[in-house]
């Protein structure tokens, strides 16, 4: 038996935006918050492990960590999903 439960924002993100229903939009989308959560508190405990070995080293890593987080909460925005758009 093969499961084929996306792994990563921008799938949980297209699962959210593809769906007909008004709740599996909203789990798909929790989901894609639950994994920029995970992802980002990771990122940031390897950036401090490479700030304690060589404080110089991490500053490239901890710029290109901004700019996914940056790219992951567009991503993630509400109005991404039809579905969730608060009525105007």
């Amino acid at each position: 038996m093969t499961c084929n439960l996306p792994l990563n924002v921008s799938d949980y993100v297209t699962e959210a935006v593809n769906t007909d229903s008004n709740s599996i939009a909203e789990m798909f989308h929790n989901a894609a918050w639950g994994v920029l959560s995970l992802w980002f508190e990771l990122v940031i405990k390897i950036d401090l492990d490479i700030h304690k070995k060589n404080r110089y080293a991490s500053y490239d890593f901890r710029r290109k960590i901004e700019m996914q987080h940056e790219e992951f909460q567009k991503m993630t925005e509400r109005e991404q999903v039809s579905l969730l758009k608060l009525p105007e």
